[in-house]
């Protein structure tokens, strides 16, 4: 959160999940990866100053993002040959999880703004469909949705996900909603 409680004089922000799960992290960090939230900090100013609402993801991918992000805001600028090999051995290793986790992180990292994790991710989940037919991957999507409504009782971002509406909202706009 950005506020006068500072972790070693570095501005904090806080982002809060679509299930309430509240991140507080270095906001120089998330600035630099979460494209939207940037966007969202330019464009509200003082609204946002309070945190973020994040309601497309959930804290299980919220936490799965920021750790990416953390993991490359250390080593990204190195020159390093072993760094960058580290990072690919990491990108890799990270997306080593099954089509629907998947799939929800790519989502998390679409609507986050994360490019370097949305193109690992699309690359992967790209991978894993290129020798199929377009209707067996559209099978694969939609077993992977009625599969994602199994587990959350209501439709999941990802059959939606074209579109405007990111869900990223300043906190300070949802907590003066809240007392009206």
């Amino acid at each position: 959160m950005a506020s006068s409680s500072e972790q070693n004089n570095k501005p904090l922000l806080m982002l809060m999940s679509s299930d309430g799960e509240q991140f507080t992290e270095e906001k120089s960090m998330v600035v630099q990866f979460c494209r939207n939230v940037k966007t969202i900090l330019d464009s509200s100013g003082a609204a946002a100053a309070d945190g973020i609402f994040v309601r497309k993801v959930d804290a299980k991918n919220m936490a799965l993002v920021l750790e990416y992000c953390k993991h490359h805001f250390e080593k990204d600028s190195s020159k390093d040959p072993d760094v960058q090999g580290q990072l690919k051995r990491f990108d890799a290793e990270f997306v080593e999880v099954d089509l629907l986790a998947l799939c929800r992180l790519i989502l998390a990292a679409y609507f986050l703004g994360v490019k370097k994790l949305l193109a690992v991710a699309c690359e992967e989940f790209s991978g894993r469909v290129n020798d199929r037919c377009p209707p067996e991957i559209r099978e694969i999507l939609d077993t992977l949705y009625a599969h994602a409504l199994q587990d959350d009782d209501e439709a999941p971002p990802f059959k939606s996900a074209i579109g405007g509406d990111l869900g990223l909202v300043p906190w300070k706009i949802i907590s003066s909603k809240l007392e009206n």
